[in-house]
C-alpha cells in the first residue's frame, strides 16, 4: 500500500483529525469568551490574545496527536512503512499541531481586517484552505526528512499530502466556524445571550 494511500485508510492517522478539530474549535470559542468585553464594545480580539490562545490550543492538539503516535503499535494494519514503520518524532507531531493552530486561528482571526459592512466567508474559507494546505504539505516534507523514502513516493507525499489531509481539514474547520462560532461577527455576538448559546444563520 502507498504512503498516499495509507493517509485515508490508517485508523490510528484519522484519530488525530477530530482531535485536531475539537482542541482547535475549542480554543476559538474559548478566545471569544476571553474577549467578551471587547467584542461587547465593538472591538475584536486582541492580537496578542489570539497568538496565545492559537499557540495553547495548537500545544495540547500537538501533544495528543504525538501521543497517538507514540503508542500506536508499529506496523498497525492499514498503514505503510511511512506512516507505522517508522516513529516519527514526538517534537515533530507536537510542532505540526502548534503550527496548524497558529495558522489557522490566525487567519480565521483576519476576518476583522475585512470591509464593512461584513466579512467575505468565501474569503476566509479560501485563506483557510491555502493556510491548511501549506503546512498540510510542510508537515510532510519534514516527515520525509526523517523518514528519507523514494524519490516517487516523496515526490506523491509533497503533492497529495497537504491535498488529502491539511485542505480538507482547513475546509470542514472554517466553514463549521463560520456557521457556528458565536464571535463570527459584532452581530452574531450581541444575539449570544448565555455561554454556549447562539443561533445559526
Amino acid at each position: 500500500m502507498s504512503s498516499v494511500g495509507a493517509i485515508v485508510t490508517d485508523p490510528y492517522s484519522l484519530l488525530k483529525s477530530p482531535l485536531l478539530g475539537f482542541v482547535l474549535s475549542g480554543s476559538v470559542v474559548a478566545l471569544d469568551h476571553l474577549s467578551r468585553r471587547r467584542l461587547e464594545a465593538g472591538e475584536p480580539p486582541a492580537r496578542g490574545t489570539m497568538l496565545a490562545v492559537a499557540l495553547v490550543g495548537g500545544l495540547l492538539a500537538g501533544l495528543g496527536s504525538g501521543l497517538i503516535d507514540r503508542y500506536r503499535p508499529l506496523g498497525s494494519p492499514g498503514g505503510s512503512e511511512f506512516f507505522s514503520g517508522i516513529e516519527v518524532p514526538f517534537l515533530l507531531t507536537t510542532a505540526a499541531g502548534v503550527a496548524y493552530g497558529l495558522a489557522l486561528h490566525y487567519l480565521y482571526w483576519r476576518r476583522w481586517s475585512a470591509p464593512a459592512p461584513g466579512f467575505s466567508k468565501a474569503g476566509v474559507l479560501l485563506r483557510l484552505c491555502l493556510g491548511g494546505y501549506l503546512v498540510g504539505t510542510a508537515r510532510f516534507f519534514l516527515f520525509a526528512f526523517f523518514d528519507t523514502p523514494g524519490s516517487s513516493e516523496a515526490f506523491a507525499l509533497f503533492v497529495y499530502g497537504g491535498l488529502l489531509t491539511g485542505l480538507p481539514f482547513a475546509a470542514l474547520w472554517g466553514a463549521s466556524l463560520i456557521a457556528l462560532d458565536p464571535g463570527w461577527s459584532f452581530e452574531r455576538w450581541e444575539k449570544t445571550s448565555a455561554w454556549g448559546e447562539f443561533r445559526l444563520y
